[in-house]
């Protein structure tokens, strides 16, 4: 299980097991008009309104898009204080809604519904840089609002915001090890130098509620938010399995010992 996120530092991955099920069928839709006071409140509401729920925001005046992905057959997905959208919609503003998954409530097939883009379409804007931290779920709100009151000083360089809940797990470098999280995405422009200060300005506001950041994408070098114990847990692994450091490097040296 420990080994399941391991950053290739335990070795190349030669045989995957998994659990499937039979395949089923997902509609799609998106709510519009949602003020941040009604976000706020609703918060856990909106959260479950559906199988999966992703917020789109730009942290302007309103919250932007909620995107509610549901199995086909259940109760009609709600979305308090939110209308359903007419028309299909990009999660960044001006970008070509057809390489979006299907909207409206059309049901489809799982995997034509359940990605936000379409296979073999541009995902996102195709050109950009991406970050994502975790807080504990109980901080949700609270970090949320932090990242609003500093979000003048993203503008010009973030695309797009996108904020989901995420159930826990006991995978070792997850983010969601032991604890149900809130994530917020963020989808940079382009430009270096200008993400990294905007990267700065977000872990500010994140550090009160000990941000766990995704690995895979851009944070400050030594802020993966890996508690002590759980990266010397790790390392010791690592140090079992490769003891000649043959899949160790410079980058997991800085943000894990």
């Amino acid at each position: 299980m420990d080994a399941a996120v391991h950053l290739g530092a335990l070795g190349v991955v030669t045989r995957l097991e998994l659990a499937v099920e039979a395949t089923y069928d997902v509609s799609q839709t998106v709510f519009e008009g949602l003020e941040w006071s009604d976000f706020f409140t609703g918060f856990e509401q909106i959260m479950a309104s559906a199988a999966s729920v992703s917020v789109f925001t730009n942290w302007g005046p309103m919250v932007g898009q909620v995107w509610c992905k549901q199995r086909t057959g259940l109760d009609p997905i709600e979305v308090a204080g939110a209308t359903a959208a007419s028309v299909e919609h990009h999660p960044i503003p001006d970008h070509d809604v057809a390489n979006c998954t299907a909207q409206l409530g059309v049901a489809g097939p799982w995997h034509e519904r359940l990605p936000h883009f379409r296979m073999g379409f541009a995902p996102s804007s195709g050109d950009e840089i991406q970050s994502e931290w975790h807080v504990p779920a109980h901080d949700g709100v609270a970090a949320i609002d932090a990242v609003r009151s500093a979000a003048d000083r993203l503008s010009g360089v973030l695309m797009v915001s996108e904020i989901r809940t995420v159930a826990a797990d006991l995978l070792l470098l997850s983010p969601q090890f032991g604890q149900e999280t809130v994530s917020l995405h963020f989808t940079w422009v382009n430009r270096p130098s200008e993400v990294t200060e905007a990267v700065s300005v977000v872990e500010q506001a994140l550090a009160p509620f000990a941000p766990r950041a995704h690995l895979g994408k851009v944070f400050s070098n030594g802020r993966t938010g890996i508690e002590r114990a759980r990266r010397h847990r790790f390392v010791e692994q690592c140090r079992t399995w490769d003891p000649n450091q043959v899949f160790w490097n410079q980058w997991l040296g800085e943000n894990l010992t």
